[in-house]
């Protein structure tokens, strides 16, 4: 009975890893090659990769018993989540060489890791002075973000200081504002301008179109059907004015009155 339900425990595994959308594409053409085959699933799926003396290391393919990305995955957030628990600046060094894969894994150790700790991924192109400098000054940030109190201080101080500055750089601009308006050469520009305005109001066209304007006011107001239109509101305003005349006598003569 316990054989049977190790045997459906791996295969399980295997037919879970057969069906899901792998981002390795190097892994489905072998799940496909062991199907059918327990012997070849089993190998790949009965146990997990363990670690040794020399790390996580294994033969690469597809299953919980060899170096894949998964497997790698899962043993970068077990040890992540270890190194948060160990205090200080929690920043690992995450570096790759030569070998087949060796990229691969450290990029998707460098994904998980950071999500936990600071990680750092370097390069095996790189000189092993520079990858341990970038080791260091990722420490040294990690170590800054201990000391947020600090840190929050000296932002409020910066901010203060930055509109202090900002207040005295418009008070500066405002005060050159002032200083280029009284410039003789700036009074120089607006006397011209003023000076040009009043040569084009003088320009023989324009005094033209001046009195051409004038001329046709006049000649409207000259019209027969104007002239009768304002004798006619004159004449329909005097019943208006002749009522309010009582109205108003009576009003001084009370003044009058009032002041004996």
């Amino acid at each position: 009975m316990e054989s049977e339900g190790v045997l459906l425990m791996y295969q399980d595994m295997y037919e879970r890893w057969l069906a899901a959308e792998l981002d390795d594409a190097d892994l489905k053409p072998e799940l496909e090659s062991v199907k059918g085959d327990d012997a070849a699933i089993q190998d790949r799926f009965a146990v997990a990769l363990k670690f040794g003396t020399a790390g996580l290391r294994g033969v690469i393919g597809a299953g919980t018993n060899r170096m894949n990305i998964y497997v790698v995955r899962q043993a970068t957030q077990g040890l992540a989540n270890w190194v948060k628990t160990q205090g200080g600046t929690q920043t690992v060094a995450i570096s790759y060489d030569s070998r087949i894969k060796s990229d691969v894994f450290a990029k998707a150790a460098a994904e998980v890791a950071t999500e936990v700790v600071d990680a750092v991924k370097a390069s095996a192109d790189k000189p092993v002075a520079e990858t341990a400098a970038e080791v260091v000054k990722t420490a040294k940030k990690a170590a800054c973000k201990t000391s947020t109190k600090k840190a929050a201080e000296a932002a409020v101080t910066t901010a203060k200081k930055a509109a202090e500055a900002a207040t005295a750089v418009a008070a500066v601009a405002t005060d050159a504002v002032k200083e280029v308006a009284e410039k003789p050469a700036v009074k120089a520009a607006a006397d011209e301008a003023v000076k040009a305005v009043k040569e084009v109001a003088e320009k023989p066209a324009v005094k033209a179109a001046v009195e051409a304007a004038d001329k046709a006011v006049k000649e409207v107001a000259e019209k027969p059907a104007v002239k009768a239109a304002a004798k006619a509101a004159v004449e329909a305003a005097k019943p208006v004015v002749e009522a309010a005349k009582p109205a108003v006598k009576g009003k001084n003569s009370r003044k009058k009155h009032s002041r004996k």
